[in-house]
This record gives C-alpha cells, sequence and structure tokens, in this order.
C-alpha cells in the first residue's frame, strides 16, 4: 500500500513534521503530493487537514492511520509550489501550513474548526467547577468553540473540554469553513433545431404555449442565458424552462462564472502596436532578452533614473516572453501602484492578464488564480503575494521598486518577495528583473559585484529633464509665520503652480492631524494604555487613536496626570495639512490619501483616477504618493517636514530616507513642464538630503556601503532578530532568557560560522496591544547548520509548558527592528 508523507494542520514547529498514512485503495488516484487531505491525528484521532508532500512505498512504522479524504483533485499544488512551501518553512521558521496559507488567495483557503455540541445527560458524573462552567456557557451558544469559549469565560477551557470529550459529556463536531461562495451558474441553450422546436410549440396550448414561447425566442439567436436571466427577461417561472428541458427542447448545462475585478479594463481591442522605444531603452531591453532567451536562470537589475520609461521595457519584453508560449509575473509593493500599471497591461493584452492583490474580495482572488493555473492567464500583476501566482512556463519576473519594504512580510511567514522570487527564476530557468532608481544597497552591490547582470538608463524617456530639487531650512521658512507646517517657499512654488492651472504632490510621512497631545503645566504626554507610544489626534472624529494597536479614546478636557486644562496638540499630520492647504488655497481642490481615506475597495484607483483626469490640484498623502506613479500634469513636489524620515533606530533609516525623497522628486515634470520638488527640513546639512537633492544614488552607495561594512550589516553579514512578545512581562523576558542560553549551547558546535549573539532587550516599542516585547539579535552569515540551531531551539521553547502563553517570532534580515 503506498504511503502518504503528509504535514498537519498546526501551531507550533515542534509537531510542523512528516507523519506517515495509509493510502487506501480508492483513494490513491487522487492522493498525490500537492493535494490537501483529511487525517485522523493524536490519540482521539481528530480530524485535521493535511498536505501531501511526497509519497513512498514503505514505512518505518508498522500499523498506519489512513487517510480520510482527499480535498483536491488534481493537486492544488504543482511540484514547483509544493517546493516553495518547504522554502519558507525552511528560511521562515513556519509550519508548513503557514507556508500554505501565504500562498494561496483567501477564496481557495479553507480552515476546519471543531464545533462543541451536548452528548450524553451528565447524570451522576462527577465535575469538576471548570468542566460545569464549560457546559453551562455551551447551552446559550450558537456554533460553540474553543475560541469563543476562552473568550467568553476568559481563560484556556482546553483542558475541561478534553475531559468532557473523554467522557462523552460532549460532541465534537467538524465545520469547514473560510471557501469563497460557489462560481457555478445554470445556462440555457436550444438543444433542437428551430423547426423541431416550432413543431414541439405547435402541440402546445394557452398559457403554457405563450410562456414557452417567449423562452424560446429569446434562445432563437444562438447565445446561451443565465436560466435566472432568461426566466426574468421572459416574465416566466423557473417551472416553464424546467418543462422545456424535460421535453429536450432545451439544454440547462453548468458553467463557471467569473468574478473578474476590472471587467471595464477589458473593454474594446487590445493595443497591438509594436512599442517605440528610444535607442537607451531598446539598448536595455536587447540585453535582457538575450538572457530570457538562453533559458536560463539570471537576476539582472535594471538602474533607472526616475521617468526613465522602465514600464515601457516591460511590455517589450512581456511582448518576447508571450511570442515564446511564456509566462510573466509583474510585481508592485503597493496597491497604489496597481491602477496605472494594470490599464497599460490590459490595454495591450487584455483578458490574459491576472491581478492579485489584497484590495479584491475573496471571490475575485480566487477566480484570478484558477484562470493563472489552468493557462488563461499567462500574465500576472500583482503586489507581494502575488510572487505564489502558479503560472505556467514563467519565463520572467518583474519587481518594480525592488527596493521597497512592502515586499517583506511582517507577519508569519516572514518571507521577501525577492527571495522567493529568485528562488522560483533559478527552479524554472526564468530571469529575475529587479528595477528601481534606488535600488537596495544589498542589490546594487550584488550588481557592481557581478553576481547580477547591471543595466542602467540614465536618461528621461522622450528627453524630459530631471526636476530641480530645492531644500529649505525650516528654521528659517517658519519664521516668517505664514503657517505652521509649511514655509513661504513652498507656499509660493504652489500658488505659482496652481496659477499655471498645473498639478501638485505634497508629501508627509504622518497621518493623522497633530502627532502627539501633551500637558503645557507637567509634560505629561497622552499615551495609549495598550502600547507605550503616544496617541494621535484625529480631527475627522475629534479623538485619539493609536496606530499600532487601534484603539480610540475621546480627548480629554484636562490631564490625566495633574488634572489641569491645560492639553495642547503638537506636531501635524496630513489632516492638518489639508486644513492648512484649504486656508492658504481656498479655491484648490484637495485630495488627501492616506491610510484613513483608503480603506473602502477600489478607493486607492478611483482617487488616482479623479487625480489624473484634473478634477483635483493638489494630491496630499503618506508614502502611497512617493512612487511608481505617473501625471503628467504634475509639476511640482512639496516634501514637508523631511526629518520625520531620518534619525530612526534602523541601520536603514538613510537608505529609505534617500530613496522616498528621491523617488517622490521624481514624481515632478515627467512630460513636458520642467519639474520643480521643494523639500522641507531643519537639517538642510544632512548628508542624506544633499544626496537626494543631487538625486545622485551612485555616491550614496558608496557612502552606505562603507557605513555597513564598519557596522557589520547587510550585505557583509545576515542579522536574525528574534522577537518575544507576553502578556506579563516577566515572562516574555523568562522565555528570551531561555531562548538565548539554549542557543548558546547549539553555536558552540557550529564550527566555522563567525557569529555575534547580542544580550536580551526590550524591544524599542516595549508594550503593543497588551504585550511586552523583548528581542535577541544575532548577526551571523546565514547557512543551514544556524537554521537548525534555530528551529531547535524554538521547538524547545514551545515545548516547555511554562512558556506556553509567549509568542516568538524569527526574521531573517528584518526590515522593520522595532
Amino acid at each position: 500500500m503506498p504511503i502518504a508523507k503528509v504535514a498537519i494542520d498546526c501551531k507550533s514547529v515542534q509537531l510542523d513534521r512528516e507523519y506517515d498514512y495509509a493510502v487506501p485503495e480508492a483513494l490513491r488516484p487522487v492522493a498525490l503530493p500537492g493535494a490537501r487531505v483529511i487525517v485522523p491525528f493524536g490519540r482521539g484521532d481528530r480530524q485535521v487537514q493535511g498536505l501531501i508532500l511526497s509519497l513512498a512505498a514503505h514505512s518505518e512504522l508498522a500499523s498506519l492511520k489512513p487517510i480520510a479524504s482527499v480535498l483536491d483533485d488534481p493537486p492544488l499544488l504543482d511540484p514547483e509550489l509544493l517546493g516553495l512551501v518547504l522554502l519558507l518553512r525552511d528560511r521562515c521558521f513556519c509550519t508548513a501550513f503557514d507556508a500554505l496559507r501565504a500562498m494561496l488567495p483567501a477564496g481557495i483557503r479553507f480552515s476546519m474548526e471543531q464545533v462543541l455540541t451536548p452528548g450524553q445527560p451528565a447524570g451522576s458524573c462527577t465535575l469538576t467547577e471548570a468542566e460545569r462552567e464549560v457546559l453551562a456557557a455551551i447551552e446559550g451558544m450558537r456554533r460553540p468553540t474553543l475560541r469563543k469559549l476562552s473568550k467568553q469565560l476568559g481563560q484556556a477551557v482546553s483542558g475541561p473540554v478534553s475531559s468532557l470529550l473523554r467522557k462523552e459529556l460532549l460532541t465534537p463536531l467538524l465545520q469547514h469553513t473560510g471557501m469563497a461562495g460557489e462560481t457555478l451558474r445554470q445556462v440555457a441553450r436550444l438543444a433542437l433545431p428551430p423547426e423541431e422546436v416550432f413543431a414541439y410549440l405547435d402541440g402546445r396550448k394557452g398559457a403554457a404555449r405563450s410562456g414557452q414561447e417567449k423562452v424560446v425566442d429569446l434562445l432563437l439567436p444562438g447565445e446561451p442565458l443565465a436560466v435566472s436571466e432568461l426566466c426574468y427577461l421572459a416574465g416566466v417561472s423557473r417551472s416553464v424552462v424546467e418543462t422545456l428541458q424535460k421535453h429536450g427542447v432545451i439544454a440547462v448545462e453548468e458553467r463557471e462564472r467569473l468574478h473578474l475585478p476590472y471587467p471595464q479594463k477589458l473593454e474594446g481591442e487590445p493595443d497591438a502596436a509594436p512599442i517605440a522605444l528610444s535607442p537607451d531603452q531598446r539598448r536595455v531591453t536587447d540585453g535582457l532578452l538575450a538572457l530570457i532567451r538562453a533559458g536560463r536562470p539570471s537576476v539582472a537589475l535594471l538602474h533607472g533614473v526616475t521617468g526613465s520609461g522602465k514600464t515601457l521595457c516591460y511590455l517589450a519584453l512581456v511582448d518576447e516572453v508571450m511570442a515564446q508560449g511564456g509566462g510573466a509575473m509583474i510585481l508592485v509593493p503597493e496597491i497604489v501602484l496597481t491602477p496605472q500599471l494594470t490599464d497599460r497591461f490590459f490595454g495591450r493584452y487584455g483578458s490574459r492578464v491576472a491581478v492579485l492583490h489584497s484590495g479584491l474580495s475573496a471571490g475575485e482572488r480566487r477566480d484570478e488564480w484558477r484562470r493563472i493555473r489552468r493557462g488563461d492567464c499567462p500574465i500576472v500583476v500583482g503586489t507581494r503575494s502575488a510572487v505564489f501566482a502558479p503560472v505556467r512556463n514563467l519565463k520572467l519576473i518583474v519587481m518594480d521598486e525592488e527596493q521597497e519594504y512592502a515586499y517583506k512580510s511582517e507577519s508569519t511567514p516572514r518571507y521577501h518577495a525577492r527571495t522567493v522570487a529568485k528562488h522560483r527564476a533559478a527552479g524554472v530557468g526564468a530571469t529575475l528583473l529587479l528595477c528601481s532608481a534606488t535600488p537596495s544597497v544589498e542589490t546594487y552591490a550584488a550588481a557592481v559585484q557581478g553576481r547580477y547582470h547591471l543595466f542602467e538608463l540614465q536618461e528621461r524617456y522622450a528627453q524630459a529633464a530631471l526636476p530641480e530639487v530645492l531644500v529649505t531650512d525650516l528654521r528659517e521658512e517658519l519664521a516668517a509665520g505664514l503657517s505652521p507646517v509649511t514655509g513661504p517657499t513652498l507656499v509660493r512654488a504652489l500658488a505659482q503652480t496652481l496659477g499655471r492651472g498645473e498639478q501638485a504632490i505634497l508629501f508627509l510621512n504622518r497621518r493623522g492631524h497633530h502627532s502627539f497631545v501633551s500637558c503645557r503645566r507637567c509634560g505629561h504626554v497622552i499615551e495609549c494604555p495598550h502600547c507605550s507610544i503616544s496617541m494621535t489626534y484625529h480631527s475627522a472624529n475629534h479623538r485619539l487613536m493609536c496606530h499600532y494597536c487601534g484603539h480610540t479614546a475621546a480627548l480629554p478636557e484636562s490631564c490625566p496626570a495633574c488634572g489641569q486644562p491645560n492639553l495642547s496638540r503638537y506636531g501635524f499630520g496630513t489632516q492638518l495639512v489639508e486644513s492648512e492647504m484649504a486656508r492658504l488655497f481656498p479655491k484648490a481642490r484637495i485630495l488627501r490619501m492616506d491610510t484613513d481615506t483608503t480603506s473602502t475597495k477600489m478607493s486607492h484607483e478611483e482617487m488616482l483616477l479623479r487625480f489624473e483626469a484634473g478634477e483635483y490640484d493638489i494630491l496630499l498623502g503618506t508614502q502611497m504618493v512617493t512612487k511608481g506613479l505617473d501625471f503628467p500634469a504634475v509639476s511640482l513636489v512639496g516634501v514637508l517636514f523631511a526629518d520625520s524620515l531620518l534619525f530612526l533606530n534602523d541601520f536603514r533609516a538613510g537608505e529609505r530616507a534617500f530613496s522616498i525623497l528621491t523617488q517622490v522628486a521624481g514624481r515632478a515634470g515627467r512630460a513636458e513642464l520642467r519639474g520643480l520638488a521643494v523639500i522641507e527640513t531643519f537639517s538642510p546639512d544632512n548628508r542624506i538630503i544633499e544626496l537626494a537633492r543631487r538625486q545622485d544614488y551612485v555616491e550614496f552607495f558608496r557612502s552606505e556601503l562603507a557605513f555597513r561594512k564598519a557596522a557589520a550589516y547587510p550585505p557583509f553579514c545576515d542579522i536574525y532578530l528574534i522577537s518575544f512578545s507576553a502578556k506579563e512581562e516577566r515572562e516574555g523576558l523568562c522565555a528570551a532568557a531561555f531562548f538565548l542560553e539554549n542557543l548558546r549551547k547549539l553555536f558552540q558546535n557550529l564550527h566555522g560560522h563567525s557569529i555575534i549573539l547580542f544580550p536580551v532587550t526590550p524591544a524599542p516599542i516595549d508594550r503593543i496591544g497588551d504585550q511586552y516585547r523583548h528581542r535577541i539579535l544575532i548577526k551571523c552569515r546565514d547557512g543551514e547548520g544556524l537554521r537548525r540551531a534555530l528551529r531547535e531551539t524554538l521547538a524547545a521553547l514551545q515545548r516547555d509548558r511554562q512558556f506556553a502563553s509567549v509568542s516568538c517570532a524569527i526574521d531573517l534580515n528584518p526590515y522593520n527592528m522595532f
């Protein structure tokens, strides 16, 4: 009997290993690697979800439990995607199902939940107080689960529930949840030639004939119609259609109903005209086409100044991939960048394009994933998770704005899309193209060292000029008293821009109205009661909000510390800038774009379309307006309080600041208009500010690389951040100490590794969401032995019951050090 090696759906790495299961005769055709299954697990044979990793002929175990059922036919994952599950499990210190959930769209995933129902009467059975509380709570609860019981009773209930299950006073009922709705609909068509249909109708009489004639008339043109639509248009009940079907006049069949996210973009014929490339673009494209045609794994960096026309190069490359019958993947870091890019791709390739990002509904994501999987869509445009799309015959992966932090996941599994893309390209012989005007230090270092192919675009497309960049000193600008948020230089530039009928973009790295609220008498700053961070004042609802845990509170009338009515609001965010711009330019139409205004579906796209159409004069926003956007009428960019990007407790702060300032300045003057960017700062002599003003990436790279080498930061080493969070501060600290001690012992057996192990410290923000946070830092060169030691230590921590309530996460080369 074949043996299936199965990974089960579990929460801890200590249980995340291969388990042997027998494959029953009836399931052998479908129990294949990559398929999800239901298997009995543990002493009680609890039904859990599993994933078949491989098949074997024999097992070392004498007796095996059989697979209960197979959920996917054919298997959900092909060998390449199954390999990605194993890659994430190894590199991200997660379980196989953590990896699977990250790879699948919401509409494809499903979860299993155990619903508890009353069993036999308790009778004379002796019950503990905890067991009686559980039984009482279940009586008045709809679909009681362990999670609901724990929440209602305010304590862990797994112990008493297990006891009640053994006593058969509770009965478990397994329910599947999380799948998106069905995608099938019934469609009707004529099943007989017209003359036979008319002969049938001649034999009908009265009202029955009238209704049936209406249905037939609608189907005579030959186009199938949905049964629901047919009944509506004919004004008949479903029974009329069923009668015609019974007599063989019409046939009713089920067809797939797709949820297309952008049906309006599929209208019209695709534009197949040749792409007009500049000599510079042609040189770059020819070099990249040579890599693609070679059919060998390769990684290339396209370093092009802002506005150099990198998107045209993408289109030319995809044209070649389509001609070869291959697939292509275009990744962008944020949803806000998808509208303009999808316009270009839908306009050229039509229905061959699929889009994947979190702004789509579960049904839309499911159907796009299925269209990609069966080969209907060889081109995928999407954000970070689209890197897992099941593209057939993958030949090209493009990562636009490759330096962006959004490509790094900050939740389990903590993967970087670039790492996954490199692995996929290596596995299928594809080309990975990394693109940016400000590439990450690690990527550019690999390019200049010859590990990546380097291509450069030094000039803007259509001979457009780079914008002029002015740096203004806020110490002098604010002294003019014109506005508390900006100075006269930017105000004059705005007035001139608006006077010419042109548009402007304003960037501020803070949302809300005021950054914090403080007492003028005692100096107390109002902090979030659940986090060690100040709360931000939002004018839209006149409330304080924590941007870490989401807690909100009314603005108090007096100081909570001293009781005096001396509270003042300090700092400023996008809401205050919006009101100031409205005061300074009452006729200007201002569009604010931040996470407070873009929470609804497609809100990003609607806003950008309206700005592009000229319905607004000023686009004001946070980082979502700084990169990748192309508006011909924008001639001015203003950066307010650039210092908010500097002086952060993160070795990548300089890189991030330079990138954002250079990118946002590049939004100006991208067509025929001459562009101007004004950067307001209290630190006009800062090295990063000056290099951004000159838009001198190469010099920035040289100085940043020297700093990284001296301080032993990537690319000269790897960094592991091991984070611990717990409700009780001492619990988290003890767990971190336990981890550190065990890790030191294992590291003693690692020879040939240069490792710097730092002591346990509180995280920079040491409490978020009522969880105290500690961390351990490791500087090293990543390797299999090191990862094995970390995984063993994590498993030991999870086995120790005293740390059951402590959460631990391991992040390789994190992009968020807080």
